[in-house]
C-alpha cells in the first residue's frame, strides 16, 4: 500500500498473471489468509495424538480445497461482486 500512496499502481500478480492494480480486495484476501492460518494454528490440540473420523476429515478437506479453489480466484471473484469503475 505503500507503493500506492507514492501514486504508483502496483500490479499484484501473487496467484498468477493480473491485469488489476494493488488494492483494498488485495489487503481482504490477505486478512482472509492470515485469519484461517491463525485459526488453523489455535485448533491444534495441546498434546498427544488426537483420534480423527474419517467424515469430519473428509469435510474439512472439502472446505479446504473450496477455499484454495476461492483464494486462488479472488480476482474474478471480486470483479463479479464489485460494481463496475466508471472512467
Amino acid at each position: 500500500m505503500l507503493a500506492r500512496r507514492q501514486g504508483r499502481q502496483p500490479i499484484c500478480n501473487c496467484f498468477g498473471s493480473s491485469a488489476a492494480a494493488l488494492g483494498a480486495r488485495h489487503v481482504v484476501r490477505n486478512c482472509l489468509i492470515a485469519a484461517v492460518a491463525i485459526a488453523g494454528l489455535a485448533a491444534q490440540p495441546a498434546g498427544g495424538q488426537p483420534h480423527i473420523a474419517a467424515a469430519p476429515a473428509i469435510l474439512v478437506v472439502g472446505l479446504a480445497l473450496l477455499a484454495g479453489v476461492a483464494i486462488a480466484t479472488w480476482e474474478d471473484l471480486a470483479s463479479l461482486l464489485m460494481p463496475p469503475r466508471s472512467r
